[in-house]
């Protein structure tokens, strides 16, 4: 087999760079990354458009994107705490300095377990409730943190 013009060694080339198989799902792939790319493309010019019809719409979705995330990640009191707390309300009648001493150590769910742990678990005398109401409030606790899953 002889060359004689550099057409021939081209149309040789190809033909031995193009003998190897392609699999299916190296093409599948190789149409997925196309279009992945050309999908960040579009994004990144279109945030980075300066186009008046482009551009307001863009800031509106920004801006009600940004309130919403900012809606859903405002800190509330966690479920568990104030399930417990409302049982207790409901339940057992508390005092002014035994209520603002419970709002502090059910003020989120870590305070929870620390108070669970500390007066229910291990049974540590509490300054602020005695025999009764503090087996009572280890109860409704109890019950609470169970039926949240903390």
């Amino acid at each position: 087999m002889s060359i004689h013009t550099i057409s021939e060694l081209a149309f040789h080339c190809a033909i031995l760079l193009n003998s190897r198989r392609y699999y299916p799902i190296e093409i599948k792939i190789a149409v997925i990354m196309k279009k992945f790319l050309i999908f960040v493309l579009l994004v990144l010019a279109l945030f980075t458009t300066d186009i008046e019809v482009i551009k307001q719409p863009r800031e509106q979705f920004l801006a009600q994107s940004i309130d919403f995330l900012s809606e859903s990640t405002k800190v509330q009191r966690p479920s568990a705490a104030t399930r417990a707390r409302t049982r207790i309300d409901q339940q057992i009648e508390l005092t002014e300095k035994q209520a603002t001493h419970l709002d502090e150590q059910l003020s989120s769910e870590i305070a929870l377990r620390k108070f669970f742990q500390q007066y229910c678990v291990e049974r540590e005398m509490s300054l602020f409730f005695f025999t009764d109401k503090l087996e009572n409030i280890c109860d409704i606790i109890e019950r609470s943190i169970q039926r949240t899953g903390i």
